[in-house]
Parts: C-alpha cells; sequence; structure tokens
C-alpha cells in the first residue's frame, strides 16, 4: 500500500512539473502610481544595477538620474549625434554606439567624455549594432559579412566571428543586442533570437514587437501593447502586466518599480502581487 501512495504522489508530482513547464501565466502584478517628472524626449533608456536611469535624448546628449528620478549628470556633445544603443548594465561605465559614425563610446559614472573607438580601424564592414559583454569585449553585428563578432579593444583583435547565414536563414531587422546570463539576446523583426556565447543558436522567443529587451533577476521583459511583458528565462513562464493608457516607448523596471516613459514624462509604479 505504501508502495503504491508513492508512485501515486510522485506521478502527481511529476505531472505537475510537465504542466507548470506549459504555463504561461504567472501571480498577477500591478501597477500603482507613485509620481511622474518631466523630461526631454527620450531616444534610447537604460538602468544600471542600482536603478538609476539613463536617457538619451535629441543630440546625442545623455542624461542620468538616480532611482528617483533626480537629476544626477548631463553629456553633451561637441558634435550633434544619434545614439543607436545606450548600455549601462556594467554600472562602471555608461557604453553608447553610434552607427552613423561607426564608433562606440564609453563615459565614466559621471558621463565624462570617456574612450571612443572607430570600428573602421578594426576592419569591420557597416556595424548596424554593437553591445558590451561581461569579459570587458564587445559584441558587433557587421551588415556586410552579414556576421556576429567579438572584439577585444585593447588587444586591438576580433577573435570571434560567427557568419549568421549559416544559423539564421531569414532576412531580419537586428533592434537591439544584450548579453545577459551567459547568454546573447538578438531582439529582430522575426523574433528574440537567443545565441550561446560562441556563437551558436539556442532557440528563438516568437516577440516581434519588443522595441527594446531588458532583464531584471531571471527575468526578460519588453513593453507590449497595453502592457508589460515578462518572460521568466529558466522556466519560460510568461505574465503581462497591464500599464495605464498612453503613449508610452520604454519601460525600466528595478526592484519593485517600474519606470514607464513618453515623449515628455517619465511616469513611477510601484509593483504590487495582487
Amino acid at each position: 500500500m505504501k508502495k503504491k501512495l508513492n508512485r501515486h504522489s510522485a506521478l502527481i508530482f511529476f505531472t505537475l512539473i510537465f504542466l507548470s513547464s506549459f504555463s504561461t501565466l504567472t501571480s498577477a502584478q500591478t501597477l500603482h502610481f507613485l509620481y511622474k517628472k518631466s523630461i526631454d524626449t527620450p531616444k534610447k533608456v537604460s538602468t544600471d544595477t542600482y536603478g538609476n536611469l539613463y536617457l538619451a535624448i535629441e543630440d546625442g546628449v545623455i542624461r542620468k538620474y538616480d532611482p528617483k528620478g533626480e537629476l544626477l549628470n548631463t553629456y553633451s556633445p561637441a558634435q550633434p549625434a544619434e545614439i543607436t544603443l545606450l548600455e549601462a548594465w556594467k554600472t562602471v561605465n555608461t557604453f553608447a554606439f553610434y552607427q552613423d559614425f561607426q564608433q562606440l563610446t564609453l563615459f565614466d559614472r559621471q558621463l565624462s567624455k570617456g574612450e571612443t573607438y572607430y570600428f573602421s580601424d578594426f576592419d569591420f564592414g557597416f556595424v548596424t549594432m554593437a553591445a558590451p559583454a561581461a569579459d570587458d569585449n564587445y559584441w558587433a553585428f557587421d551588415q556586410v559579412s552579414f556576421s556576429l563578432k567579438k572584439l577585444n579593444l585593447k588587444t586591438r583583435e576580433v577573435f570571434l566571428e560567427v557568419p549568421l547565414d549559416l544559423v539564421v536563414s531569414e532576412d531580419f531587422t537586428l533592434k537591439h543586442i544584450r548579453e545577459y546570463q551567459n547568454l546573447l539576446y538578438f531582439n529582430t523583426s522575426i523574433g528574440i533570437k537567443i545565441f550561446d556565447l560562441f556563437g551558436n543558436l539556442i532557440k528563438t522567443l516568437p516577440y516581434t514587437e519588443a522595441n527594446q529587451v531588458n532583464f531584471y533577476q531571471n527575468n526578460l521583459y519588453f513593453l507590449g501593447e497595453g502592457t508589460i511583458n515578462e518572460i521568466n528565462l529558466y522556466n519560460s513562464t510568461t505574465k503581462t502586466i497591464t500599464i495605464p493608457e498612453g503613449d508610452f516607448r520604454f519601460v525600466l523596471m528595478h526592484e519593485k518599480t517600474a519606470v514607464l516613459f513618453s515623449d515628455n514624462e517619465m511616469a513611477f509604479y510601484r509593483l504590487d502581487h495582487e
């Protein structure tokens, strides 16, 4: 009798595990409005591990705010430039990629002008997206060779090159690259493609609407149509958080706070479980 009970209990246990792997909704969360701050129209946004907020606005101006939205620092370039990608997750520096100028620039914590590197110095064709790697190297997608490359700025060496036409058969527009927890995420017009750090394609998430993907703890999240969409990276469960009506461009999350960005405001909300 005891053996039968144990088998039955084990069957229930593994059935629940199996079903949970196909779960599409976790515990619900709601947004509770806290306050808002006036801003210039953000072109790109990012956050660091402390919850500071970074906004790239018109002409390549970068502004850094503390987690409550108080302005800390501003960088104004001598020459106006459009920032293609802004990343601050490494905290020790802020990364900016400029497609038009084929350059990347690293700023310090105060947004003082740092080091600038040009991809033409490394025999690249035309880089449409670049991003920092966790090991202090840099990823770049070369449109001419249709390849993913990894670059060491100190040795001035491209030490990894992966021809993507061998692993991706469809044409796509690349919107964002982000390395997170030893994986590389390509946010494209045909889905979010996940690679290992050697350039091997692992899988594709069927989300094409994300303008920018971000990460917090074990979740990938992005702004959808009237929702914040979250995907757990390890069990693939998803959830949606309904947002207020408005023309929001971006969302950033840190701890129990979500910040929604529109053309002239950033609105702060508290995340609560129902």
